[in-house]
């Protein structure tokens, strides 16, 4: 892992093969307490780049993976908060298409999408923002739309545009959980202040029949009393 320091944020490149450095790497990630973004591209320099560029943004971890299969196990194999994800869209006729079960090619940003709608992934992805970086057509743009794709990063990349955009997922992301933590947060005392009234409501009801069960004390004037006088 190499720290590069900027605000405590580290970045760390996954090796592909299963080897012990990448059994190290997921040791780490599961330490990690902050938010990752994971940047998914075979060009270094990209991965360089998107470290340098965001280094600024503070309590972030940069995780870069050369594809996106190494990235679904760390996603799958760790409870680590990841926010974003950075990753390569691939051309639709270049080596990086990956064959899917019905035997068509996907380029890897619609590939990866895929799986993250799959049973496997849905439920654990359903809080992480999608990037597709680079030239993508059309139909398959639409097609990332659809399966949920949050935005597009056109390279070349430059630097204030990927901040940019990191930067208004990541507040999003931020403001959303505080709004969910609010509308929990009102739910429980909504819940909290019908059962205090429907024990009130319990408590009243009952009370006529607890006074009306009271003996009232009764005074008698026995005939040996002597009443007294005005």
């Amino acid at each position: 892992m190499n720290d590069r320091g900027g605000g405590g944020n580290v970045m760390l490149n996954v090796p592909t093969s299963a080897d012990v450095s990448r059994r190290q790497s997921l040791t780490v990630i599961k330490k990690l307490k902050q938010s990752l973004i994971f940047v998914i591209d075979e060009d270094e320099q990209v991965q360089e780049n998107a470290h340098k560029w965001l280094e600024t943004i503070h309590n972030i971890q940069i995780i870069t993976f050369n594809t996106y299969k190494v990235a679904l196990d760390y996603i799958c194999g760790t409870e680590c908060n990841v926010e974003l994800i950075l990753c390569d869209a691939g051309l639709e006729d270049d080596i990086y298409s990956y064959p899917m079960g019905d035997g068509d090619l996907l380029p890897q940003g619609l590939a990866l999408l895929d799986e993250l709608n799959s049973d496997i992934y849905k439920e654990i992805a359903k809080d992480i923002n999608v990037v597709l970086m680079g030239r993508i057509s059309p139909p398959n743009m639409a097609k990332a739309i659809n399966e949920g794709c949050y935005d597009f990063l056109p390279k070349p990349i430059t630097r204030d545009l990927m901040i940019k955009k990191v930067s208004t997922i990541l507040l999003n992301a931020a403001q959303k959980k505080k709004t969910l933590k609010l509308l929990e947060r009102a739910q429980k005392y909504k819940s909290l202040l019908a059962n205090m009234r429907k024990t009130k409501t319990t408590l009243s009801s009952a009370s006529p029949s607890m006074n009306s069960s009271k003996k009232r004390p009764s005074f008698s004037t026995s005939k040996n009393e002597i009443p007294l006088s005005a």
